[in-house]
């Protein structure tokens, strides 16, 4: 038996059209699909029908309907082989009931398939999904799950899929090239949706997860820009600096940025160089570790706060003691530089902060106390809470605000604030898009 190169699956919920509609007396949509992929030259090695169980649904047909769709397939050798997979639902109309069991019959197919593919060392499979058959809760959970639950163990096993939808004939469709088009991966409500979850992930700077949302490709204007910017910031948050500078050079080469956005990200294109640049001092690194605990904050991750917030501490003072001219070195230890300060004419000795539930202390004191809190929860000596993880951004802010390097932090172009503001006008501008 000679190799095969690929292995083409076609897959299709069995509704009360098929094989033949009773209300037109036209063929319904799965063997019209098929002919439809016949004539384009898709050769079809297997077909999975998915009627409702005979057994829990006897009033339906729909099992007895794929049985016959089963044979016309053979008979005309539109397929070699054809499975039928009953749905196990009393109601095909509740989608409570239908998604669940969909769910676990396609991870069964999907795992046979892996298996086959596997044991006969077929390079590729390829999915065709005819999304007109069936119920409508039947065709919602089949698109859903292919397009987004399943859609990173399709692209593991990196398998091609091709939505297709078939029009009515009685709209006025009168070849196949007519009535069979892609179908769209998402409704434009489940974009929507999905738009308006990738606002609320950008307010907590979670830039890994709205940017798996992203996969799911969806039909709307800025698409690929979206995808560009969340994938810098994605590195630039795991402080993947050069890596995050690359990705913004090559959007810049895009054409049709919009001018407010483009100048943003030449922006953080300097911003970049200088963090990647050995030479320069600690304010911007400072500045940047300040605007990580911020982001870290915002996510819920309050003991990350905590070593965030003293690290920017710890280099403001370097770079304060460095404007005092106290001598710094590797060797020289928070502890020693604060004991340092505290014989010097310092603002930081000067200035008064108050910090909820504790005594008015100055800010080198709160910078000290810092570091003991920093200690205990790196030995987990110390729970964090909610409100200690605002009192290090406090005395974090503070310290940024005396040293000097107000400006230059709000004029940072990755400060939270500021990408937040630019990224929910993108998300905007897609979801308005997403109407036109």
């Amino acid at each position: 038996m000679p190799e095969r190169k690929q292995f083409v699956v076609y897959v299709s919920c069995v509704g009360e059209q098929d094989p033949i509609s009773p209300k037109t007396n036209a063929e319904g949509s799965l063997l019209t699909c098929c002919r439809y992929l016949r004539d384009k030259g898709v050769v079809l090695h297997e077909a999975v029908l998915i009627p409702t169980s005979r057994e829990l649904s006897p009033g339906r047909h729909t099992e007895d309907k794929a049985e016959e769709c089963a044979q016309i397939l053979q008979r005309e050798g539109l397929c070699t082989e054809v499975f039928i997979k009953p749905l196990k639902v009393s109601n095909p109309a509740d989608l409570k009931e239908v998604y669940p069991q969909m769910q676990q019959l396609l991870l069964c197919v999907f795992d046979e398939l892996r298996r086959q593919s596997v044991n006969e060392s077929i390079p590729k499979i390829i999915l065709h999904i005819n999304t007109s058959s069936g119920t409508p809760q039947m065709k919602e959970s089949l698109i859903f799950l292919i397009t987004t639950e399943f859609a990173d163990l399709i692209e593991k096993y990196s398998w091609q899929t091709y939505l297709w939808q078939v029009f009515d004939p009685r709209g006025g469709y009168i070849t196949l090239e007519e009535r069979i088009q892609p179908a769209p991966e998402l409704d434009l409500l489940t974009q929507q949706r999905i738009l308006l979850r990738l606002e609320q992930l950008v307010k907590n700077h979670i830039y890994q997860e709205a940017n798996d949302w992203l996969k799911l490709n969806l039909q709307v204007q800025y698409l690929d820009l979206a995808k560009g910017i969340l994938s810098f910031l994605t590195d630039y948050d795991h402080w993947l600096y050069k890596s995050a500078k690359n990705r913004i050079n090559k959007l810049l080469k895009q054409n049709h940025i919009p001018t407010s956005l483009k100048d943003w990200l030449q922006k953080v294109a300097q911003w970049l160089n200088a963090l990647i640049d050995p030479s320069m001092n600690q304010s911007k690194i400072a500045i940047d570790r300040y605007y990580c605990a911020v982001r870290r904050h915002k996510n819920g991750f309050y003991p990350d706060v905590i070593n965030h917030a003293w690290a920017a501490c710890e280099l403001l003072l370097e770079y304060h003691a460095n404007v005092l001219r106290i001598p710094v070195s590797h060797k020289t230890s928070s502890w020693d530089l604060i004991r340092q300060v505290r014989r010097k004419n310092s603002p930081l000795n000067t200035q008064q902060i108050k910090l909820q539930g504790h005594p008015e202390k100055s800010l080198l004191d709160a910078i000290d106390w810092l570091r003991e809190i920093r200690n205990d929860v790196i030995h987990s000596r110390r729970p964090v809470t909610q409100q200690l993880s605002e009192h290090a951004l406090e005395i974090a802010r503070r310290t940024i605000e005396v040293v000097g390097l107000e400006n230059e932090a709000k004029n940072c172009p990755l400060c939270p604030d500021l990408v937040e503001e630019k990224l929910t006008w993108l998300i905007q501008a897609m979801r308005e898009s997403l109407w036109r």
